[in-house]
């Protein structure tokens, strides 16, 4: 394997390397309304920040789709998928849009799409946006929390989709 030439260029190798053995829950991102331009992305980088208030934030590649259309609007919804879901989240890490909402299961609250079938749904207002390196930094105010499923969580390990073990059968 050859090796970057900068030493820039060298350490971004090595995180992506790290960071492709960190494994993190998969969710869906989505905003828009039904009768305007929607959008949705699948992602791994999403934490909450506060509990008390309620806030939240992800972060999403500045040169998507997804970017420019967060940037204009005001809501959106945090999806968390369930391991039952990995065909809908591959169709999200894709462009196609219209793809993406022709898949069953999409439902709208107060005009944000949502996932009807995922574990839980966070309705949220975007309260700024940062711009950091290749990314953009989302927050959000959390106004509603829906939940649906406790299925486990669909997660993303080694640049694939997984699935958690049944750990209680371990205890």
């Amino acid at each position: 394997m050859s090796q970057p030439e900068t030493p820039d260029a060298f350490i971004e190798h090595r995180l992506r390397s790290a960071m492709s053995n960190t494994c993190s829950s998969v969710y869906i991102v989505s905003s828009g309304s039904e009768n305007e331009s929607k959008n949705a992305i699948t992602i791994t980088s999403f934490t909450s920040v506060s509990v008390s208030p309620p806030l939240i934030l992800f972060c999403v590649n500045k040169s998507s789709r997804f970017a420019s259309l967060i940037e204009r609007s005001d809501t959106f919804a945090i999806n968390f998928i369930h391991n039952d879901q990995i065909e809908i989240a591959q169709i999200c890490s894709q462009s196609d849009v219209e793809e993406k909402f022709r898949q069953k299961g999409w439902l709208y609250k107060s005009g944000i799409p949502y996932l009807k079938d995922s574990n839980h749904v966070l309705f949220c207002d975007k309260t700024c946006i940062e711009e950091q390196g290749t990314h953009l930094v989302v927050y959000g105010s959390v106004k509603e929390v829906e939940t649906e499923n406790t299925k486990d969580s669909l997660l993303y390990y080694k640049r694939e989709y997984a699935v958690i073990p049944d750990i209680t059968t371990a205890l």
